[in-house]
C-alpha cells in the first residue's frame, strides 16, 4: 500500500514539475530551473498557461495537485490540508540543456526531491480526521498516527529526467 501511495505522490509531483514553467527566457534550462523553484514554493497553480499549447489541458489537470492526491487518501481525509502541510525540497539539482534545434530543446534534470511534512500542521490534520471517524484523540493516539503517516508520506525520490521544451512565440515552454 505504501509503495502505491508513494508512487502516486511522486508521479503527481513529477507531472507538476514538468508542467510548471514557461516565460520569456532565452535559455530552456532556466525555464526548467524556474519550474523546480515554483514547486519548492508550493506554487502548483502557476503554470498551466505556461505549458505548450499541445499539453495545456493535460497540465491544467496535473496541476490540480489536491485532486491527484485525494484519490489516494482515505475518505474523509482533506487532501488540501495534506498539501498545505507538505514541504518539498530539491537537493543537488543539476539542469543541463542537452540539445537545441530550431524551436525544440531537450533538458536533462537530476537531483533528489524530498517530500516531508510540517509536523504541527499534519498533527492537526490527523486530529481532525480521527475526530471525524469518532476515534479517541489523545497524545498517544496522535503519536501513533503521526508515526504511520510519516512513514507513508515522507520520502526522497531521485530525479533523472529528460524533458522537451518548445519555443512558442519567443517563450520556452515545457511540452513533455
Amino acid at each position: 500500500m505504501r509503495s502505491i501511495r508513494v508512487a502516486t505522490l511522486v508521479a503527481a509531483v513529477m507531472v507538476a514539475l514538468a508542467a510548471c514553467s514557461g516565460g520569456a527566457s532565452g535559455n530552456p534550462a532556466d525555464v526548467v530551473k524556474e519550474a523546480f523553484t515554483r514547486i519548492e514554493q508550493g506554487k502548483f497553480d502557476e503554470g498551466g498557461n505556461l505549458a505548450c499549447a499541445a499539453k495545456n489541458a493535460e497540465v491544467e489537470e496535473s496541476l490540480n495537485f489536491a485532486a491527484n492526491v485525494a484519490g489516494q487518501m482515505p475518505p474523509g481525509l482533506d487532501s488540501q490540508s495534506i498539501i498545505d502541510s507538505m514541504k518539498i525540497t530539491i537537493s543537488g539539482l543539476d539542469v543541463k540543456e542537452e540539445s537545441r534545434s530550431g524551436d525544440t530543446a531537450t533538458v536533462k534534470v537530476s537531483g533528489t526531491i524530498k517530500i516531508a511534512f510540517d509536523e504541527a500542521k499534519m498533527r492537526e490534520v490527523m486530529k481532525a480526521y480521527l475526530e471525524q471517524l469518532g476515534q479517541p484523540v489523545d497524545d498517544t493516539v496522535l503519536d501513533a498516527a503521526m508515526s504511520q503517516v510519516s512513514g507513508l508520506l515522507s520520502f526522497d525520490q531521485p530525479l533523472d529526467e529528460t524533458t522537451t521544451l518548445v519555443n512558442e512565440g519567443g517563450s520556452w515552454k515545457i511540452c513533455g
